[in-house]
């Protein structure tokens, strides 16, 4: 039997949930599976990045519009809609979907429901998104299985379930993401190709991403480092935030804010070392990205790091806020010092064993098989 999977997601760019998705959703077709990812939106959005990077991989993507919000009607849409299209497994990607479908009793849903759970954000006590996250861990329990992507990430949930697994993110170890134009590149070229070391990070400019923290420390690096450079790929709504601190402290020249790009690895493997200092993580993609590109990384101690860098022998691991500590490290990378040579082999055999898309892909595959089982 083919499996048919619905899989929802209300994106809000395209950063790790997202990338994980569209690795996932490309490998389930591969293998035989029958996937299809319905993107939610508001009204007014024409196109949101997932659904032009769906479209770009040639897979198969549906976008869905509905106001804001907890819409409980256009939920029972989505119930609706998979219904009638003959779906076997619901799988969200999200907390808007685990509530709500996960409110609904099962006689009204009437397919079984899967809930990923990439990672949670900090909120601000009683906030709107804390009221989300408990209402979240409420309906996770209403959830037919619940897959994290990481023991850390299981375990910062603090939620006692009956059905739970972790599957690791996964990424495609042999895949390129093709190669910029260019006009994309624009100014990026000239610094490239000089002698200059080129530190990079991308993300989400959210709290929790520590780019703040990154900036501080770079500082610091440039008295050792004069002719270092650090670019932040990435959009979000601290992006205004971040680039006044860097025109307060007169690093214009020094530290870029490019955007988002589509083309991680073009512009990875073209990078002195990689830094990713969040403050709270999931599995980041960026980190499997760099490991198969053999960067040299340095990440904080947070989330499933520790774990996916084998605590510190396939990277270099350090507190979260601790800007001497990062400063330190950069600066090493940049004198050559340590087995950085030794780390990135260790890195690339430890992602290509235990975090490729495919071995992601067949673990979702034979956790479908068994929920479809059970009576």
């Amino acid at each position: 039997m083919t499996i048919k999977v619905l899989h929802l997601i209300d994106s809000g760019g395209l950063y790790g949930a997202e990338v994980m998705l569209l690795n996932l959703v490309e490998e389930q077709i591969k293998t035989g599976l029958n996937p299809v990812i319905l993107s939610v939106g508001t009204p007014e959005i024409e196109e949101k990045q997932l659904e032009a990077e769906a479209r770009r991989r040639d897979l198969p993507i549906v976008p869905f519009r509905m106001k804001a919000g907890m819409n409980l009607s256009k939920g029972l849409d989505i119930v609706k809609y998979s219904i009638r299209e003959g779906f076997d497994i619901l799988h969200s990607h999200g907390y808007k979907f685990n509530i709500l479908l996960g409110c609904l009793p099962g006689k009204i849903r009437k397919i079984p429901l899967v809930s990923t759970v990439h990672g949670y954000v900090h909120a601000t006590l009683f906030s709107k998104m804390w009221f989300y996250q408990k209402l979240d861990l409420l309906c996770l329990k209403r959830v037919d299985y619940v897959v994290f992507v990481s023991s850390e990430t299981e375990k910062k949930a603090d939620i006692n379930l009956s059905r739970s697994i972790v599957i690791n993110n996964g990424i495609d170890v042999s895949g390129e993401d093709g190669v910029p134009d260019k006009n994309q590149e624009g100014s990026l070229e000239l610094l490239f190709s000089s002698s200059n070391f080129v530190v990079g990070a991308f993300g989400r400019f959210s709290r929790e991403k520590g780019f703040d923290y990154l900036i501080a420390a770079f500082r610091k690096v440039l008295e050792t480092v004069p002719d270092a450079y650090l670019i932040i790929w990435g959009e979000g709504y601290l992006k205004e935030e971040l680039e006044k601190i860097v025109s307060n402290n007169s690093l214009e020249e020094r530290i870029i804010f490019p955007g988002y790009t589509a083309y991680v690895s073009h512009f990875l493997k073209r990078l002195n070392v990689l830094v990713i200092p969040s403050l709270t993580e999931g599995l980041p993609i960026i980190l499997l990205e760099a490991m198969k590109n053999k960067v040299p990384v340095i990440a904080t101690d947070v989330g499933a790091i520790p774990e996916v860098l084998d605590y510190g022998r396939c990277g270099v691991l350090v507190p979260a806020r601790d800007l001497s500590a990062l400063a330190r490290e950069v600066i090493s990378v940049y004198k050559t010092e340590g087995d950085t040579e030794t780390r990135k082999t260790r890195a690339y055999e430890r992602m290509s064993a235990h975090y490729s898309s495919g071995l992601m892909s067949k673990r979702y595959a034979d956790l479908y098989q068994r929920i479809l089982s059970m009576p």
